[in-house]
């Protein structure tokens, strides 16, 4: 039997979020994160990717603000 781990959520760390929880951009950090929740890990990081490339410049650090995780570490 394969076991697996759930994921905690996890609360935003930005500042926007933090100052003003009941905002629209908390709100949408708090989508984000519930969508994490119910993705293993290979999804997780893609969806992340996906967000991370929209948002452009600064995107990467922007979703490890919001959803904790870290970026991938070259394996050479």
């Amino acid at each position: 039997m394969k076991r697996t781990m759930k994921r905690a959520d996890h609360k935003c760390t930005c500042l926007t979020g933090q100052a003003h929880p009941h905002s629209a951009v908390a709100k949408e950090h708090r989508a984000i994160n519930r969508v994490l929740l119910a993705l293993n890990e290979k999804s997780r990081r893609r969806f992340a990717g996906l967000l991370a490339l929209q948002w452009g410049h600064g995107g990467v650090e922007r979703l490890n603000q919001i959803t904790g995780l870290r970026p991938c570490q070259e394996i050479t």
